[in-house]
């Protein structure tokens, strides 16, 4: 049996003889000086029995030791897409709710599923299919209105009352959550809510103050299965397949959207100013006569596409406004929306095409006049982005930008801890393939998986004064190695060792080498340990870099260069013009179409899922022969690459230090339990997938499936160490939850469903806002960061993060 859950509703203070007077926490390991995220040692937790009963305990148990395949599925779900009409015509949504009371929605069936469903109403049958976004992308969100705290106070009363009522019935009490997956939960930036994937659906939930974080929901959304012309299969269950994988929160233009993968390959958007305005509209509308909002209140996908294959890694793009995915195929699709109208044909263009240097890719059109075609954004474009044959399934990808803050490149790194630069825009380029720096580094090792990776530019990390400050220990505890083109890289393990209050034991910590012990003695003769950056010495010299690539010209780089890969007859390419895209562009239809970049090729809707592109034959450029990086890319943007258990972070400056922190959140069995959930065990569960950024703290956290979350600090300085500029680096704050709560029982023993963190609402703002209007952007909003863990089990804890230079105390709840 699994040992018995210690419940906390209430806030429960630590004593500690390192506590300071404030509450927050104190090391002793640092200098004063040094700017930590302070933490206050008062924990709440918010348990399952909590929000769904006392007695609701040994069947929480009953679902986290269930074997696997043995869980429950909804009886409404399937994936044979033998759904009726009616049920194909609309978006699938569930408001907490139970008969005919306040909020009930046309397309609405009964609460926690799987439920047996309410029958429909005979006028759902006259509502719109899902169509795309009546409001262009780019435009400001409409305001929801901040004075509904009334209505809203009603609408939990309500919600509560039917909860009871559910369990009079024989209802299923709590949402079964799928396994083995990414990132399941987010909150929003704009509004007070919080969302959660169970299965093929998506718990949207008006968060309170803790303990009692989250109540019961308020809205259930049940995204519908894309019918695809070709048999997709599933990663993880062939029986279920429509379940998501992973879900995340981002802005498009000015709007914010929850985007989401299934692993089935549908991959799906809601605008979330549409959420909040629907469940305002709810509260109203149902203090006001009882009666559903309007159904064009009614929340839809804006956006719903299929892959191909296994949907993972998922990325949004502000200014480009652009959606990509990664799956199963090896590449990344990339969904560009049109931004704006055909444009006429100009003398330009004549020009234009007379000087152009590029390959002919069928009769009448070049490479390069494709590529200006479609830098144009006149139309949508699904751009394919395959890796080489040596690539495999990729679980995260990130946006690389350029110098305006544009989309330039996707990074992504796959299972075999290779990582990927995949240009977006420009015909013929490979990919570029950086794995020979990270073996080097042991960071690829046999045993383990690639999991995250994140583009971090340099306006992220926080300046620091000292190496101490920026990489969490003292040089002389420094470890590391050199690469084969005599850089430094540098190993901070030990660092974990000043990591306060850590759960897990030190005893795989490596003895601190020293000087030539770890490093070549006459790569490190005649330099201190640490010194200045002297930029006159040369240590800070510029790299020789091209600000921009010259396509079309003989670029030697061991590999047949752009021009000849192209005309190439040993490539698979378009013998003829593709008609469907002729025809589009000379009638001004602006019909989506898909294109592969690298090799300058259109393929048609019907061929593009039977290809392989990963498999045509051109291998990626090694990422020390790569020469056409731009200058701003290469001297500002650093790479955060996740494994199972270890955090790199690599530069894309041939003269920067890459840093390696090794057993960042491994599997720890803190009491020694002798019996574990199938997908707790180490070789399933140790994996950091989980990847959110807080740019104003200077803060990444990182969650694993272990159930472990760790807060990275993003620094910079202007140290050399052993004449090697280390410019940018990283130090592990703390690893969460702490020792002193895992002592307690706090981390129940299961996985982790999700992590998200967001501002703290704004005492003075109603209703469900984050902040006041026009007030995004000022104190004390941003002062204070939530970040919440949630657990398998249903089990909630919440942090408060903030940074120690404020007044106020940090406290956890």
């Amino acid at each position: 049996m699994m040992e018995p859950y210690t419940h906390i509703d209430t806030p429960r203070p630590y004593l500690s003889s390192d506590r300071s007077d404030d509450g927050s926490e104190a090391d002793d390991a640092f200098p004063s000086s040094i700017d930590f995220l302070s933490v206050n040692r008062i924990c709440h937790v918010q348990t399952a029995e909590s929000r769904f009963g006392a007695d609701v305990g040994p069947e929480i148990r009953s679902f986290v030791y269930e074997p696997w395949h043995s869980f429950d599925i909804d009886d409404d779900v399937s994936d044979d897409n033998t759904e009726d009409e009616l049920s194909d015509e609309i978006d699938g949504i569930e408001l907490i709710e139970h008969g005919s009371a306040v909020g009930v929605t046309p397309d609405m069936v009964a609460t926690w599923g799987p439920f047996v469903a309410a029958p429909l109403p005979q006028f759902a049958a006259t509502m719109a299919p899902t169509l795309l976004p009546q409001i262009p992308i780019g435009l400001q969100a409409p305001g929801v209105a901040d004075d509904l705290l009334p209505q809203l106070q009603l609408l939990q009363q309500q919600l509560q009352q039917q909860d009871e009522s559910g369990r009079e019935l024989g209802q299923q009490r709590f949402p079964r959550a799928q396994r083995l997956r990414l990132n399941l939960t987010a909150l929003s930036q704009k509004y007070n809510l919080y969302f959660a994937s169970y299965q093929n659906k998506i718990h949207v939930f008006i968060p309170r103050k803790a303990p009692n974080f989250l109540p019961r929901p308020c809205l259930v959304l049940k995204p519908k299965k894309l019918k695809t012309e070709w048999p997709v299969r599933p990663a993880i269950d062939q029986s279920f397949g429509h379940q998501i994988n992973h879900l995340m929160i981002g802005n498009l233009g000015h709007l914010e959207v929850l985007f989401f993968a299934f692993d089935d390959g549908d991959v799906g958007a809601y605008y979330t100013h549409t959420i909040a305005r629907y469940i305002l509209s709810t509260s109203r509308q149902g203090e006001a006569n009882g009666r559903p909002p309007p159904r064009s209140l009614i929340p839809r996908e804006f956006f719903h596409e299929n892959v191909g294959e296994s949907a993972w890694g998922i990325a949004i793009h502000q200014e480009s406004r652009l959606l990509a995915v990664s799956s199963n195929r090896a590449e990344v699709t990339i969904f560009a929306f049109a931004l704006r109208q055909h444009r006429l044909h100009n003398l330009k263009d004549d020009l234009a095409s007379y000087l152009d240097p590029s390959p002919q890719i069928w009769p009448g059109q070049t490479a390069y006049g494709l590529e200006r075609d479609f830098r144009t954004r006149t139309r949508t474009w699904k751009i394919i982005l395959p890796l080489d044959a040596r690539g495999s399934n990729i679980p995260n990808i990130s946006f690389c930008d350029d110098e305006q803050g544009c989309a330039e490149y996707v990074v992504a790194q796959d299972i075999k801890q290779r990582t990927w630069f995949l240009d977006i825009w420009r015909m013929g380029y490979p990919p570029v393939d950086i794995m020979y720096e990270t073996s080097k580094m042991n960071y690829v090792t046999p045993t383990h998986i690639g999991w995250g990776v994140m583009v971090l530019p340099d306006r992220c990390f926080k300046q620091t004064a000292s190496l101490h400050e920026c990489l969490g220990l003292p040089p002389e505890e420094l470890s590391g190695g050199t690469l084969r083109s005599g850089q430094l890289w540098l190993d901070t393990t030990n660092s974990l060792s000043h990591v306060r209050d850590l759960a897990n034991p030190l005893s795989y910590l490596i003895p601190a080498p020293h000087g030539s012990s770890f490093l070549d003695p006459e790569r490190i003769a005649g330099f201190p340990i640490e010194e200045d950056l002297d930029k006159e010495s040369g240590a800070d010299e510029e790299t020789e870099i091209l600000d921009a690539a010259r396509p079309w010209t003989n670029v030697s780089f061991g590999l047949t260069d752009r021009r000849s890969m192209i005309l190439s007859g040993e490539l698979p390419r378009p013998r003829q013009a593709p008609r469907a895209y002729l025809d589009d562009t000379h009638d001004g239809i602006h019909l989506a179409q898909f294109i592969v970049p690298r090799f300058a090729h259109v393929p048609d809707s019907s061929s593009v899922r039977r290809e392989r592109y990963s498999r045509w034959r051109t291998p990626a450029v090694p990422f020390s022969k790569c020469d056409f990086f731009s200058r701003y890319a290469t001297k500002n943007i650093s790479i955060l690459l996740t494994s199972s258990t270890d955090v790199c972070l690599l530069h894309m400056d041939p003269q920067g230090t890459p840093v390696l922190c090794r057993q960042v959140l491994p599997y720890h069995n803190h009491l020694n339990r002798h019996q574990s959930p199938y997908d707790l065990h180490r070789d399933y569960s140790q994996r950091i997938g989980m990847l959110l950024h807080v740019p104003e703290l200077n803060l990444v956290v990182l969650g694993s499936l272990c159930g472990r979350v760790a807060l990275l600090r993003l620094t910079k300085t202007a140290k050399l160490f052993y004449g090697a500029p280390v410019r940018r680096g990283f130090r592990v704050e703390m690893v969460l939850p702490r020792r002193s709560e895992e002592d307690k029982r706090m981390r129940p023993w299961c996985t982790l469903h999700g992590i998200a963190i967001s501002p703290m609402p704004d005492p003075k703002t109603d209703g469900i806002s984050l902040h006041r209007e026009g007030d995004e952007s000022q104190e004390p909003a941003l002062k204070k960061w939530r970040l919440v863990l949630h657990y398998l089990d249903h089990t909630i804890l919440t942090y408060i993060i903030m940074n120690s230079k404020d007044d106020e105390d940090l406290l956890v709840v």
